[in-house]
């Protein structure tokens, strides 16, 4: 018949055992029971476990680029014995049979523990050996380390038991059953055996903080204090976040890149009324930092830039907007002047505005860094405007969003002074079902 050893993870292994005098301590933050214990886990040392994640086995372990920075080394145990109470992950109290402890008070207090009575025969530690690569490694790819890895195996000999009591099974029976807040570890009456190992096995792991994340050290790279540069580009940093989603940072980080560019280009309101020049983003740098309530917040860089005929194309459009707004203003000064005394007011009507309104509601979205934001100046801005179908294309060219443009439409269409000219509106937008939605916001 095959010894406990060799049936690691067979519920009654062993019988129950009286009650002792000592309960184990709290579980360890950091230390877990292994999913599967055995002679060699070096494979799992290095790796890289995900935030905010409580339910860890080392099959959670992510073998990362930077992962290639830890190597290892055995030191012995010398025998010394322990009585500590461990973590157990929902795979590893599974195969073992250890009960779910839940707190009725606090909703998302649910885990698995286990007392682990060992001697230690010796310890698999992580080492880093060039700290400076590593850092460096981190601060390149910082989506190639998290906050913590697997630092640390326990090897030893020994029992692993959970607490139980007649008082938790439902029935009365006197089986085990998930023990509760009002029943814990250290009013048990009894121990259940899980598990022994007689044998040196590897049966714990230990997590260890990554000291290169979560605003230890800067971990993006150089060019977010200093962006680079490059003959016909001009190069700007925009942030984001910290957001919800790894997305909206971005989306934030993009918007204010553009703001950014925006300046170093030296282009000017009136220079804007040609529209903004393209963006292209080169490079991200995401950070995700965990909250005080747990939740996972988003940080991003944007290394964006645009180019010298870009700025270039912006400005003649500008020029030549100004030019054609000067033309127009003189065909309606000409009418006016011509037309019977009773009819100057029709002819200010029909004539187009010059950019003077343009400019100021311009200035005014471009002052925002969020599109909520944006619209909510636009809002304020437009009131009382007369703008050329021209000119509202120009603004519809501040938002990056199509559910902003058409948002920023809707405010701005009572404001166009020439609605012959909707098509120029129409073409500011991409996709077709955004074009039907704004001819129908047509006067």
């Amino acid at each position: 018949m095959k010894t406990c050893v060799f049936a690691l993870f067979m519920l009654g292994c062993g019988p129950k055992t009286a009650a002792i005098g000592v309960a184990p301590s709290s579980p360890s933050s950091n230390v877990y029971l292994r999913d599967s214990f055995d002679t060699d886990p070096s494979s799992y040392l290095g790796r890289f476990l995900p935030s905010g994640v409580d339910d860890l086995d080392e099959t959670n372990g992510m073998p990362l680029v930077c992962s290639k920075h830890v190597s290892w080394r055995f030191i012995d145990g010398g025998g010394v014995q322990y009585t500590e109470s461990f973590r157990v992950s929902s795979a590893a109290g599974a195969k073992l049979g250890i009960p779910v402890v839940g707190s009725a008070s606090v909703a998302h207090d649910a885990s698995r523990t286990a007392r682990v009575t060992y001697t230690l025969t010796g310890k698999m530690v992580g080492e880093i050996k060039d700290p400076d690569a590593f850092a460096a490694c981190c601060k390149e790819q910082p989506d190639q380390c998290s906050d913590r890895y697997i630092g640390e195996f326990l090897q030893g000999t020994g029992e692993v038991s959970y607490a139980s009591t007649a008082s938790t099974d439902a029935s009365g029976s006197g089986k085990a059953g998930a023990v509760s807040a009002s029943a814990s570890a250290s009013s048990a009456s009894e121990w259940t055996r899980a598990a022994t190992f007689t044998n040196p096995v590897y049966f714990a792991f230990k997590l260890t903080p990554t000291p290169y994340t979560q605003a230890a050290v800067a971990v993006c790279p150089d060019w977010v204090d200093q962006p680079p540069a490059a003959p016909g580009r001009t190069y700007a940093v925009g942030s984001g976040g910290p957001a919800r989603s790894e997305q909206a940072a971005r989306d934030q980080a993009q918007n204010t890149a553009r703001g950014a560019l925006v300046r170093a280009t030296g282009l000017t309101q009136d220079a804007l009324l040609g529209g903004y020049p393209p963006l292209q983003v080169e490079a991200w740098c995401v950070t995700p930092t965990q909250a005080d309530n747990g939740a996972t917040k988003y940080t991003a860089k944007a290394l964006a830039f645009t180019t010298d005929d870009a700025v270039a194309t912006v400005r003649a459009r500008a020029e030549a907007a100004r030019e054609a707004a000067a033309e127009l203003a003189a065909v309606a000064a000409a009418a006016a002047s011509s037309a019977p005394a009773d009819a100057p007011a029709a002819a200010a009507l029909t004539a187009p505005s010059g950019s003077g309104d343009v400019a100021r509601v311009r200035a005014a979205v471009g002052g925002e860094a969020f599109s909520s934001d944006k619209l909510l100046a636009l809002e304020s801005a437009a009131a009382g405007a007369r703008l050329t179908a021209s000119e509202v294309a120009s603004i519809l060219g501040d938002f990056a969003m199509s559910s902003d443009k058409l948002a920023a439409l809707e405010m701005l269409a009572d404001t166009v002074v020439d609605p012959a000219n909707w098509h120029v509106i129409v073409a500011a937008f991409t996709f077709s079902g955004d074009k039907e939605l704004a001819r129908a916001m047509a006067p």
